[in-house]
């Protein structure tokens, strides 16, 4: 294969980059509004066909690696090719995807464990049963040694640790990830020259400053979708007195 076509090749595979982001961005935006349909307590099937939108993401996630793999294989064997006996590019390349696909089964129980369609039951449970744990926790067996271990609401720090209340605009630290209401940190740091992570017990030994905050928008979400789902189980219930 020429430089050119290696060009060629390269050019072809930023752009699917480009669409495993947009795969990315189409995961959260379905976790989102299967969490507005929940809370509007919509029809049932409205969410079960979001969670097949997912597990059609979750497939297409797949087949991308599985095809960016194979590219990197081909290319890694033409680079090391006699240049006077370069091997013909597509025959490599269907070579590699029967084998990585024979290597990569369709077990739908493989998609399930995906981390954004376990992120999506658990959100939906949590909004569903705010304050049970999810069954599956204390039940489901081991997956895999490399599963991903996702957070349950009892663990989700929501309080700031220098005002003590509930945050309302949460950014967090990059450097040790806790979070801060943003109003409490930006105050501090304009009091004191320097200052360390006010989390008791914090590893994180540097002074902490505005550049190493971020907005959370994640943590600002839950909080907005607790409070909310706190706010409608304290309302009476249709019938009662």
């Amino acid at each position: 294969m020429s430089g050119a076509n290696l060009g060629v090749v390269e050019g072809a595979m930023r752009s699917i980059e480009k669409v495993h982001t947009y795969i990315g961005h189409g995961m959260d935006d379905v976790i989102d509004v299967s969490l507005d349909l929940a809370e509007a307590e919509s029809d049932s099937n409205q969410l079960a066909e979001l969670q097949q939108v997912m597990l059609d993401y979750a497939k297409m996630e797949q087949d991308l690696r599985v095809f960016t793999q194979a590219v990197d294989n081909v290319k890694t064997q033409i680079r090391h090719a006699d240049p006077n006996d370069v091997p013909d590019m597509e025959k490599l390349l269907d070579a590699q995807l029967k084998d990585l696909e024979k290597q990569n089964s369709d077990d739908p129980e493989i998609l399930q464990r995906h981390e954004k369609v376990k992120e999506l039951k658990e959100k939906l449970w949590e909004c569903q049963n705010p304050g049970e744990n999810m069954p599956s926790q204390a039940t489901e067996q081991t997956l895999g040694e490399d599963e991903d271990f996702v957070m349950t609401q009892a663990e989700i720090v929501t309080k700031c640790p220098i005002t003590q209340q509930e945050m309302k605009d949460p950014v967090k630290n990059k450097l040790c990830s806790h979070n801060y209401e943003r109003e409490a940190i930006t105050a501090m740091l304009k009091n004191r020259r320097s200052m360390k992570c006010p989390v008791s017990g914090c590893s994180n030994n540097r002074h902490v400053q505005n550049k190493d905050l971020e907005d959370n928008k994640d943590l600002k979400k839950y909080i907005e979708r607790k409070n909310r789902m706190a706010a409608k189980n304290k309302r009476p219930k249709k019938g009662s007195k």
